[in-house]
C-alpha cells in the first residue's frame, strides 16, 4: 500500500510537466498491479471483503487507460467476489466476461502466458467462462495463446472451448471439427500477423509518410506507391522461399498480363479442367520470376465482381467480362502515364487455384496480403454487389489499406458509362449481418476470418 501511495504522490508532483501523461500511464500500470496483489493477499488471508474493495479500486484506476489492465482488474475482482460469496455463477455475465468489455479476462490472461496466468486461466475454464469470442482487433483467447507460443495455454483454452461447444448443443464430432477450425485459424493468424507487422507495415508506413510530403501530382504519387507495393511483393516472395510454414499457409502472388486478359473471349469455368489448364498458361507467378526481372514492376489491378450464379463467374452473354474490359479502359484513361504493357490484372478464377482444394485454400488465406500487393481495385458494382460477402470483404480490405496509408486505389464501375473513385463503405461485423453467401457452411468461417484479418491492416 505504501508503494501505491508514493506513486500517487509522485504523479501529483509532476502533473504539470510536458510528459505527465506518459508517466501517468506507466505509473497507473504499476498502481494497478500493486492493487491486484493487495486483493490477492487479502483474499488469501481470508479477508474477502477487503479483497473485493481493493479489486474494485483496480478496475476504477485502470478504466481510463489500457483495456488489458482493466481486464486483469476485472479478473481479480471476480475472484474476490467469488471468494466473498457475492458472485455465485462465474459463467454468467459479470467481471470475467462482460458483454461490453473491450478486453475480457480470458484475452488478457492469454496475452501474457506464464505459470501464474495459466493458473488463473484454469479458474476460468473450471467455472465455464465463455472463450469463443473476439476483441475489437479481431483476436480470440486461443489466438493470443497460440501467438504467445504457449502450448500449455493453448491446450487449456481448447479444453475450455470443447466444453463450451458441448454445453451449447454441438455433438462430439461437430465439436472436434470446430476445435480444429479454431486451431487452424489461430495458426494462420499468427503467421499473418508476423508477416504484416514485421514486413508489410514498416514499408507501408515509411512510404505513406514520404508520399504525404511529396507533391500532389497524381503521377508522382502513383510512382511512389508503386515502389512501395513492389517492395511488398519482394518481401512476400522472399518469406515464401525462406519459411516452410509460410509456404504451407499462403500461396504465391499471381497475376495475368493485360494483353493475355484482353485475348480472353469468356471467363473460364472453375470446374473445367480444360479451361483451368488454358488459364494457367496466362497466369504469372511472381515468385518464379528471376530477381532481375522483378525490377520491372507490373501495375496490378484487382478485379472484384460477383459471380452470376450456378457456380459460374459469368453468364452466357459474357456480361462480366465485357464490364471488366470496359472498366480497365476507363481506368487507363484516368492514368495516362500507364501503358498497356505495364498493366496486369488479378482475377479470382485464374489466380486462385480452382481444382486443388489445398492450393485454393492457401490462395484464400493470403487474400488480404494479395490485395495489399495489388496497386488498385476495380469493383463491378451493381444492385447486388455489396450484398455479397466475398465482394464486401474484398472491398473492406482494400479500402482499409487506402484509408490507412494512401498508397492503394479503389475504383467503382456502376455502369458502362459511370466510373469513379469508390467511397468508403461501412464496416462489416463479425456476424456478416446483411451479407449473402452461396455456401454459408463452407465459406462462412473463412469470410469471417478475413473480416477479422482486415483489422490488422489498419494504420496503428
Amino acid at each position: 500500500m505504501q508503494r501505491v501511495a508514493s506513486t500517487r504522490t509522485l504523479l501529483r508532483a509532476i502533473a504539470n510537466e510536458d510528459a505527465a501523461f506518459q508517466h501517468e500511464v506507466r505509473a497507473t500500470t504499476c498502481i494497478c498491479v500493486a492493487l491486484d496483489r493487495l486483493s490477492l493477499c487479502y483474499g488469501a488471508a481470508g479477508n474477502t471483503a477487503e479483497a473485493v474493495n481493493w479489486a474494485r479500486e483496480t478496475v476504477a484506476e485502470g478504466k481510463a487507460f489500457d483495456p488489458t489492465i482493466q481486464a486483469f482488474g476485472r479478473f481479480f475482482l471476480g475472484l474476490a467476489l467469488q471468494r466473498n460469496g457475492v458472485w455465485r455463477k462465474p459463467c454468467s455475465n459479470g467481471p470475467w466476461h462482460g458483454k461490453g468489455d473491450l478486453e475480457t479476462a480470458a484475452i488478457a490472461l492469454c496475452r501474457q502466458p506464464s505459470s501464474e496466468t495459466l493458473g488463473y486461466m484454469t479458474q476460468l475454464v473450471k467455472h465455464q467462462v465463455p472463450l469463443d469470442h473476439y476483441n475489437e482487433q479481431g483476436y480470440s483467447p486461443l489466438d493470443y495463446a497460440i501467438m504467445g507460443g504457449s502450448e500449455t495455454m493453448g491446450a487449456l483454452v481448447m479444453k475450455g472451448l470443447r466444453q463450451e461447444y458441448l454445453r451449447n448443443g454441438f455433438t462430439p464430432d461437430e465439436t472436434e471439427v470446430l476445435i480444429e477450425m479454431r486451431k487452424t485459424e489461430a495458426d494462420r493468424r499468427k503467421e499473418y500477423r508476423s508477416m504484416f507487422q514485421k514486413s508489410f507495415r514498416p514499408l507501408l508506413r515509411t512510404s505513406a509518410a514520404e508520399t504525404t510530403k511529396s507533391s500532389s501530382d497524381a503521377q508522382e504519387v502513383s510512382s511512389r506507391a508503386e515502389k512501395c507495393i513492389m517492395g511488398l511483393r519482394q518481401a512476400y516472395s522472399r518469406l515464401l522461399v525462406e519459411q516452410e510454414i509460410t509456404r504451407s499457409i499462403f500461396d504465391d502472388f499471381k497475376y495475368i498480363e493485360l494483353s493475355d486478359f484482353r485475348s480472353m473471349t469468356r471467363l473460364p469455368q472453375p470446374g473445367s479442367l480444360e479451361d483451368m489448364n488454358t488459364m494457367a498458361k496466362s497466369v504469372q507467378q511472381f515468385g518464379n520470376m528471376l530477381e532481375k526481372q522483378r525490377n520491372g514492376s507490373p501495375f496490378v489491378v484487382f478485379l472484384s465482381y460477383r459471380w452470376l450464379g450456378n457456380g459460374k463467374p459469368d453468364d452466357d452473354q459474357g456480361t462480366q467480362l465485357a464490364r471488366m474490359n470496359a472498366a480497365l479502359s476507363q481506368f487507363l484513361a484516368t492514368h495516362p502515364w500507364l501503358s498497356d504493357d505495364r498493366v496486369a490484372v488479378w482475377l479470382d478464377v485464374g489466380c486462385i487455384h480452382q481444382l486443388d482444394p489445398d492450393i485454393r485454400q492457401r490462395g484464400i488465406n493470403a487474400l488480404p496480403l494479395i490485395i495489399a500487393q495489388c496497386n488498385a481495385m476495380i469493383s463491378l458494382d451493381d444492385s447486388a454487389y455489396h450484398s455479397r460477402a466475398w465482394c464486401s470483404v474484398e472491398v473492406l480490405v482494400m479500402q482499409t489499406l487506402r484509408d490507412s496509408y494512401g498508397l492503394h486505389e479503389c475504383w467503382s464501375q456502376m455502369s458502362l458509362s459511370h466510373f469513379e473513385r469508390a467511397a468508403t463503405r461501412p464496416p462489416i461485423d463479425d456476424k456478416l449481418t446483411g451479407l449473402q453467401l452461396s455456401f454459408p457452411d463452407k465459406d462462412g468461417p473463412t469470410v469471417k476470418f478475413l473480416v477479422r484479418q482486415s483489422r490488422i491492416l489498419a494504420k496503428k
